[in-house]
């Protein structure tokens, strides 16, 4: 899985910029959140990569299967609202549906 993950890292991801380099692992709240929505879709995945020409989008937690996507926007990660506007606009135009959480 991990070797799988790796193939479909992109470059951004390698630089030093990339704060998500240094986050090895998901949230707690996420991780709780993820528990939920894999009861009604178990095809739920957490940390789904979704492949663009100029770069990989991972999604927080993926049912690929009905192209929803759940976001957990916690403190931290969600500081910038027109990236992630700009990044919901290209996953919209894949034909993904997206839901924010807020958290706290």
């Amino acid at each position: 899985k991990a070797d799988a993950r790796k193939l479909v890292t992109s470059k951004w991801m390698k630089t030093e910029k990339n704060i998500r380099r240094y986050a090895k692992y998901p949230s707690k709240p996420q991780i709780a959140l993820y528990e939920k929505v894999k009861v009604n879709y178990p095809d739920a995945i957490l940390e789904h990569p979704i492949n663009m020409k100029e770069r990989t989008i991972w999604l927080d937690i993926a049912i690929p299967s009905k192209k929803i996507n759940y976001e957990y926007d916690g403190i931290y990660w969600h500081q910038d609202t027109e990236a992630d506007s700009r990044r919901d606009i290209a996953l919209k135009n894949l034909g993904w549906k997206i839901i924010r959480i807020k958290g706290i």
